[in-house]
């Protein structure tokens, strides 16, 4: 469907202000700050956009550059900040996500996340089905709810500033013009002149000059004509416009010049709509109500306009009203009795749950906790409760509205989605009752707990249709509802202890009131309290609340204990044979049960039970697996799927994928940023993962700032004293000794361990990795003796703790087996070096690094125990897997090893030299350790 282009305004003109040129257009391979210019793809009213390379994280992205010359130096800078600020505080899957604003060489510019895909503008220019249009603009639409949500006005939406992804999802950008009322947005029933003073005292000065218009004149409301005060409902007519002009292929309101659209706009007169076209007419009654002159006549919210879009796009008949006086008046009584006021009074239920009060509650109780990124955890929280809250006043609303025209399928299903609500409603008052009185670690875990609330989608008629009728609540009943509420609440917020105090007395209670169902699910709430101080006691749970669903005919009651069950024998109990046999009667539970969000969860714990068994390809599978339902069923960017990016990213490395693997790691920690913030403490896990993967890549000084930043997150978030400051001393320890600075690996090393002793008991797995670190690093210290007895320690606690073929066990008997052999002892090294093959072997590729440094390290025992000929098969394998996989250090140890092997069986001595002389030049390019082999190869060669 082709589009009327705007021919009234100048190529050099946009917003009312003179377009100028940048000070210095950038060009590729230029550098802004640690992003270098990859290509100019755009051009704002504000500025030029730029894709680049973010070289810290390897990641593409889109740069804006502020245009010099737009405003005075000290507006131009306000206005970026804003517009950086503006997106920052939005976390919404359908919103650009904004990664850092910086000044270098003299410009001032946001990164950004690059789109793959193209602007929605482009996507219109193909012919599609009205259907197709409204999808795209729905989610369009929750992007400027979203905005919305945060106190923030866009005031220029469009096609050519909303992207559609590769992947289908829209998100809104360009948010350079947008406006901040009063921390929130103006309400329809404010005055024009009190929003406006709202606006004024929370805007910068002179960065909006009196009579200035901004917005784009084809999609501007009437008030931005007028220079008026916006409010949410301005974007509302922007958004209008644009679907008008996308569904019938031309503007609605005509004018070759700037004054004849301005005039059009101001008398709404809207082009009539074409006579052909297969648009029903409930959606140009949609349409046209958000082009209202009028603000007050347009939708009272954004939300309001997406559920009407919602609605009626489901609807394929007339809704039938009971009764003959209904149907007299289809009509006009049908829209009366939608808007009547029983079903408009949802958001006053949400007094004491989500109001002014409660936000300042918490906000004063964050602020209070000593958290350094108290003040931001708050403004998520809020942002994730904002958006809870309006998905329940909206599904509360339609269910409402649904029992007025029974376009259900029964009385009972409308009981049942009421219910649900109701349950939904009381999680949140409890997790929110937790909040205004929150310390610092309930701050850690308080955005997650509010992203975690149960969905409300699960309420819907679909979903509780899927479950068995349930008693109607009694006033006993509904007190351990509210109880099941509380601990659920505790748990979300890591009270655990609580959590364990509280869950059972309420099975105690449950057992008391005649509701089975009830009782089954305090029994799977309890056994999910108590299963990692007492797994004996928590399978029990969960084995009654499993015959309970079975009892009920509740698949999702029985498919949710049976995955509890299945996750504490195979995590807590660490029963792999029992798990691995339980395994298939979960997977057919969770599949019958239609939930696939459990379905996720279950996916991905089979992925880790994959890993622990050292199968990494089919923890890979099932992952893959996890992520695409994931990203079906939650979205793109939640903690789920940062959590199921980063779990795939270290798989990845154990795979030798490694650029793989910090690009996927990248994505999951960019998700967990945009959610929880810069500096939350729960980053360290990806950061930790992420300058792993930089260690197997050796770039030390890029693993180096990750972990740096793991330990500051972990310092100032849970304290000096805990395990994620140990994990991070630990991994600053093994940058230190891969750059050789070896005195500072043992003085980290030994931070960490006592830490980790007292948190986790001395025989833990992370204890042995600890361990082990030192071992080897004791090794390359010469202090042999020490090395080998703890290599020894090392591999009797993990033989303890892990399975016969697990990986960590074959580190071990490698660690034990080098140690061997640099100690002079290659006889007594070689039988560890060949346990540790077979297990390699079936836990790593072919090209892996750790399979070629064993390979190459047996070669070397071989050599060294005068059997040459006994090295070369193997060299050759190793070469071999290289070639597929390059790695310059990996071949170089393997030339050298060559080069001894071929001297000891007396053969080739000019290819000897050769050998060993290209082994130097790579090693002499490379770290200390590189250093160290450089001088073995100048012995050798004297």
């Amino acid at each position: 469907m082709e589009r009327d282009t705007e021919t009234f305004r100048p190529d050099d003109e946009k917003d009312g202000v003179p377009r100028r040129e940048s000070v210095t257009p950038l060009k590729t391979g230029d550098a802004l700050g640690h992003f270098v210019i990859l290509d100019a793809i755009g051009r704002g009213g504000t500025g030029d956009v730029y894709a680049a390379r973010d070289v810290e994280l390897d990641r593409k992205v889109a740069i804006k550059v502020l245009r010099h010359g737009t405003f005075g130096s000290e507006e131009r800078r306000a206005r970026l900040r804003r517009e950086a600020q503006a997106l920052a505080k939005i976390v919404h899957p359908n919103v650009v996500t904004v990664h850092e604003v910086a000044e270098d060489k003299g410009h001032q510019y946001i990164a950004m996340e690059f789109v793959e895909g193209e602007t929605l503008a482009a996507w219109l220019v193909k012919s599609r089905a009205w259907q197709e249009i409204v999808a795209r603009f729905i989610q369009a639409g929750r992007g400027l709810l979203a905005a919305h949500h945060q106190g923030l006005v866009h005031r220029d939406f469009k096609p050519e500033n909303v992207f559609v992804g590769s992947d289908g999802r829209v998100r809104v950008g360009d948010f350079g013009l947008v406006g901040i009322v009063g921390g929130s947005i103006s309400h329809p029933s404010i005055s024009p002149s009190a929003a406006q003073s709202a606006a004024t005292a929370s805007t910068p000065p002179q960065l909006t000059e009196p009579g200035r218009t901004m917005g784009t004149p084809r999609y501007m409301a009437p008030e931005q004509h007028l220079g008026g005060a916006v409010d949410a409902r301005t974007d509302q007519f922007a958004f209008a416009v644009a679907l008008y002009w996308a569904l019938y292929g031309r503007p609605p309101f005509a004018g070759t010049t700037l004054a004849e659209v301005r005039q059009n706009v101001l008398d709404r007169r809207v082009q009539p709509i074409p006579r052909r076209t297969a648009v029903p007419r409930w959606l140009e009654r949609i349409v046209l109500r958000g082009l209202a002159r009028d603000a007050d006549e347009r939708f009272p919210a954004m939300d309001a306009m997406l559920a009407a879009l919602e609605r009626a796009s489901r609807r394929r008949t007339t809704w039938i009203l009971v009764g003959a006086a209904a149907a007299i008046a289809a009509g006009a009584g049908a829209w009366a009795l939608l808007r009547a006021e029983p079903c408009g009074g949802a958001s006053a239920m949400l007094a004491g749950v989500w109001d002014d009060g409660v936000k300042a509650g918490i906000d004063k109780a964050f602020l209070a906790s000593g958290r350094t990124y108290a003040a931001d955890a708050a403004r998520r929280v809020d942002a994730a409760l904002d958006g809870y809250a309006a998905a329940w006043t909206a599904a509360r609303t339609d269910a409402c509205r649904a029992t007025a025209v029974r376009r259900e399928q029964s009385a009972e299903l409308l009981d049942a989605r009421m219910a649900c609500l109701d349950q939904r409603l009381e999680g949140a008052r409890q997790l929110t009752r937790l909040l205004v009185a929150a310390d610092g670690a309930t701050v850690d875990r308080s955005i997650s707990a509010a992203l975690g609330l149960d969905p409300i989608d699960g309420c819907s008629g679909a979903n509780v249709a899927r479950r068995p009728r349930r008693a109607a609540p009694m006033p006993e009943t509904r007190a351990v509802a509210q109880h099941l509420a509380e601990v659920s609440a505790l748990l979300r917020l890591g009270r655990l202890k609580s959590a364990q105090e509280l869950s059972p007395k309420l099975v105690d209670q449950a057992r008391a009131v005649a509701d089975k169902s009830l009782l089954a699910e305090s029994l799977l709430l309890h056994g999910r309290v108590i299963q990692e101080k007492d797994s004996v006691a928590a399978v029990k749970a969960l084995e009654e609340a499993a015959s309970l669903g079975t009892a009920l005919d509740d698949d999702s009651i029985t498919a949710v204990a049976l995955y509890r069950m299945f996750e504490t024998v195979s995590k807590i109990q660490r029963r792999r044979i029992d798990a691995a046999t339980l395994r298939p009667a979960v997977e057919a539970a969770v599949r019958r049960s239609k939930d696939e969000r459990l379905l996720v969860s279950f996916e991905h714990l089979v992925a880790a039970q994959y890993l622990e068994d050292g199968q990494a390809d089919k923890a890979l599978a099932a992952l893959e697996q996890a992520a695409a339902l994931a990203d079906r069923v939650l979205g793109p960017d939640t903690l789920e799927q940062a959590r199921i990016l980063g779990e795939r990213s270290r798989i990845l490395r154990s795979l030798g994928r490694l650029d793989d693997a910090v690009a996927t790691g990248s994505r999951g920690l960019a998700i967990a940023e945009k959610l929880l913030g810069p500096d939350h403490i729960d980053l360290s896990i990806w950061l930790n993962a992420l300058g792993g993967h930089e260690i197997y890549r050796r770039r030390f000084d890029a693993a180096k700032v990750y972990f740096e930043r793991a330990l500051r997150v972990a310092e100032n978030g849970e304290g000096p004293e805990s395990l994620k400051a140990a994990g991070a001393l630990n991994n600053l320890g093994l940058v230190a000794e891969n750059q050789g600075r070896l005195e500072d690996a043992l003085a980290y090393y030994q931070r960490s361990l006592p830490i980790m002793e007292k948190r986790l008991g001395a025989e833990h797995r992370d204890v042995a990795l600890l361990l082990s670190n030192m071992a080897n690093l004791l090794r390359r210290q010469r202090r042999v003796d020490e090395s080998l007895a703890l290599n020894r320690r090392v591999l009797a606690l993990r033989e303890k703790l892990l399975p016969p073929a697990h990986p960590e066990i074959g580190v071990s008997a490698y660690s034990l087996g080098e140690g061997l052999v640099f100690a002079g002892k290659p006889k007594e090294g070689i039988p560890w070096l060949l346990r540790a093959q077979p297990i390699f072997e079936q836990a790593y590729p072919p090209g892996h690094p750790d399979r070629i440094r064993l390979v190459t390290t047996l070669a070397r025992a071989y050599i060294d125990d005068g059997r040459p000929a006994d090295a070369f098969p193997l060299l050759a394998q190793a070469e071999r897997a290289l070639a597929e996989r390059p790695d310059a250090l990996a071949l170089a140890l393997v030339q050298f090893q060559t080069a001894r092997a071929l001297r000891a069986a007396h053969r080739e001595p000019e290819r000897v030299v050769a050998l060993a002389k290209q082994a130097r030049g790579a090693f002499s390019a490379g770290d200390q350790e590189g250093q160290e082999m450089v001088e073995e190869i100048d012995r050798f060669l004297k």
